[in-house]
């Protein structure tokens, strides 16, 4: 991933490492932009929503994930 990607609220990102209870490809919408002091992005806070009987959601560093363009 670019370290140039910024993230809003209502975004969509795709899994792209593995995770307890997630899979690679996995696609869910940011919740929260965690961010530091200075602004940077830290974490985003998703909520993985594909399938209505399973949603949930967690915490995933930039690293992570990648955007979804649509």
């Amino acid at each position: 991933m670019s370290a140039t990607n910024t993230y809003q609220v209502g975004d969509r990102v795709r899994l792209t490492c593995p995770y307890a209870g997630g899979h690679v490809g996995e696609e869910a919408r940011v919740i929260e932009v965690k961010r530091d002091g200075q602004g940077n992005i830290l974490a985003l806070d998703i909520l993985l929503d594909e399938r209505n009987e399973t949603t949930r959601g967690t915490t995933v560093y930039l690293n992570e994930v990648e955007p979804v363009r649509r």
